[in-house]
């Protein structure tokens, strides 16, 4: 089980790595594992079984596939409505940030809502 920061850590290091977001190719449809092995944030902590299960059901938001995903994303600082919070802003700031003022932009602000440190969201230099 990870803290708060350490999801954040990762989610945050694995988006600057990637550089784009994990869509279904030819649409806007974000999802947990898109072509050619993107992971979106959240599919960034999810099992690969997991993953492409929950994107078999459509590509539900957080909410749609807590209950089976609700193990694999357990913070240990955090209740459970509390890291479902802080997984859907992780997820909105995915799918929504379209260039890296807004992605970078997102993730600041869950870092602030969540006492996080953002340290790490300027290491995001590319995003499309």
């Amino acid at each position: 089980m990870r803290t708060k920061q350490e999801a954040f850590d990762k989610i945050v290091t694995h988006l600057a790595q990637q550089k784009v977001k994990s869509m279904l190719g030819g649409s806007f449809q974000c999802l947990y594992r898109g072509s050619i092995g993107r992971k979106c944030a959240i599919g960034a902590l999810l099992s690969d079984e997991l993953a492409t299960s929950c994107d078999a059901d459509g590509g539900a938001s957080i909410s749609g596939i807590w209950d089976r995903a609700k193990e694999e994303l357990a913070l240990s600082d955090a209740s459970e409505d509390d890291s479902q919070r802080f997984y859907i802003r992780m997820q909105d700031a995915h799918d929504t940030g379209d260039n890296v003022k807004q992605i970078q932009h997102s993730l600041n602000v869950v870092a602030a809502n969540h006492n996080l440190d953002p340290s790490l969201v300027t290491t995001i230099t590319e995003w499309a």
